[in-house]
């Protein structure tokens, strides 16, 4: 082997080497913008599971409310019903009564 040979075998090892480098760099660049790019999916989930929630308790609270507030209506219609026949018992008691005389 000539120092020719020797000396080109040394430079290409070290473009090699330089090339293993970059390569190392950019891959560790790449897995520390994919890590943060993973952190901001991850608080975005989290905040999407939290939205849900919330938007699960308000539809639960409309229901509930909902419900009362047919609970309320039956009422009120059961007591406008009880108002109604006391009127015709009152319209029927004035039937009977003798007209007023001046």
């Amino acid at each position: 082997m000539t120092n020719g040979n020797s000396s080109d075998r040394l430079d290409r090892i070290e473009r090699i080497l330089e090339q293993t480098v970059q390569i190392q760099q950019q891959t560790e660049q790449k897995i520390a913008s994919n890590a943060k790019s993973i952190e901001s999916l991850s608080d975005d989930i989290q905040e999407m599971r939290r939205d849900r929630k919330v938007l699960y308790d308000l539809m639960s609270d409309l229901a509930n409310n909902q419900s009362r507030m047919y609970q309320v209506m039956e009422a009120l219609d059961e007591r406008q019903n009880q108002l109604t026949n006391q009127q015709q018992q009152l319209i029927e008691i004035l039937k009977r009564l003798p007209p007023l005389t001046n």
